[in-house]
């Protein structure tokens, strides 16, 4: 089922972020949501996860729907090492090992999340990848800045 807006809007008090907004987003393919800081894409995400009501307006074919959520922060469990942050969600150690070697960091299974911010940007994408190798689901939120 296609997750359906109807004149939604979130009222912040500070800021509203979504105002009437009515939109269809597709039922099957890859939806790619852009725009200005400010402009409303994660609370967009937190709308469908549920993390956040609509003030007003109505939000259809969420009901039931099993999804996985990529924070735009570092959610990494900063006790746990690359792998059994993986364990955490996967609970076999063969998917976590499968995950870990298609990002390129089969040789870091006992790194903690501090040990892969040696390498800067690229950890940080490298934590995000680790993330999506978390999700379970078909549907799966991910919020993310695009650099310039």
């Amino acid at each position: 089922m296609a997750i359906r807006f109807d004149d939604v809007t979130v009222d912040f008090g500070s800021a509203v972020p979504i105002k009437n907004m009515s939109v269809t987003l597709p039922e099957e393919g890859l939806c790619i949501v852009t725009g200005v800081s400010g402009a409303g894409k994660s609370t967009l995400l937190k709308l469908i996860a549920g993390l956040v009501k609509p003030t007003s307006g109505n939000i259809s074919g969420t009901d039931g729907l099993k999804l996985s959520y990529v924070f735009q922060e570092d959610r990494l469990l900063e006790w746990n090492t690359a792998k059994e942050n993986l364990m955490f969600v996967r609970s076999d150690e063969a998917s976590a090992e499968f995950w870990l070697n298609a990002m390129e960091l089969g040789d870091r299974f006992d790194s903690y999340p501090a040990e892969l911010s040696e390498c800067a940007g690229e950890s940080r994408l490298q934590g995000r990848c680790i993330s999506a190798g978390m999700c379970s689901y078909s549907t799966s939120l991910s919020r993310d800045s695009m650099g310039s």
